[in-house]
């Protein structure tokens, strides 16, 4: 049995949710108390609620892959303090290649790579199966590798500062290295630009509600 670390995109956002509805709280209360009737206990008592809970599945959430060689299958386990739930993410007669795939970050001026472990399906389907981290394409490689030993299937070498797309699906992939192109930072990054832009949308109403609430208790 392997296992790897994965973080998912939504844990990304715990953070700034948990202070999101702690703000909410503080003014909540602050209209509760002030004597403004209306759904401010209801508002609070949600806001309290949400915040713990984001609180909680920050220190108490994780989630990772295991490849068990037993029953060749792939499992998704989702971890919450001592609670434990696992779901089979594919049989190991559908997989059939690990590889390693480059992600092109940056910073202004500054540009670095970073690699992630990607499990191919007979479909042609790539599914991301590490995080990807500032560990060297080599290093993510031998863990590919051990990876596509483990569950009787083929592996491809990853390239620096390359990233990989399936040119033919099938039992004997054929995959295809390029240059980070903008399709790649759409299908990489959406479900960051997509959470984002909710978290955008929720924070914009939060202002709107926020100031409401506070003119009518200053009234």
């Amino acid at each position: 049995m392997l296992t790897t670390e994965y973080k998912t995109v939504f844990e990304k956002f715990l953070f700034p949710s948990a202070f999101l509805f702690l703000l909410a709280a503080v003014i909540m209360a602050i209209s509760l108390f002030s004597g403004f009737d209306g759904s401010a206990a209801i508002a609070l008592i949600l806001s309290v609620a949400i915040f713990v809970l984001s609180v909680s599945l920050m220190f108490g959430f994780s989630t990772c892959y295991e490849f068990s060689a037993e029953d060749r299958r792939v499992y998704f386990r989702l971890s919450w303090f001592s609670f434990s739930w696992r779901y089979c993410a594919a049989e190991a007669d559908d997989v059939t290649a690990f590889s390693v795939t480059g992600i092109r970050n940056r910073a202004r001026v500054h540009v670095w790579w970073t690699y992630k472990i990607v499990m191919i399906l007979k479909s042609g389907m790539v599914m991301s199966v590490s995080p990807s981290t500032d560990k060297s394409v080599h290093s993510m490689n031998r863990l590919a590798e051990k990876l596509a030993t483990l569950m009787g299937c083929e592996f491809f070498s990853g390239q620096g500062e390359k990233t990989i797309h399936v040119a033919i699906a099938g039992e004997r992939p054929i995959l295809e290295y390029h240059e980070w192109r903008m399709s790649d930072v759409v299908a990489e990054f959406w479900p960051d630009i997509a959470c984002s832009l909710i978290l955008f949308a929720v924070i914009l109403c939060f202002i709107v509600a926020a100031v409401v609430i506070l003119s009518q208790t200053l009234r």
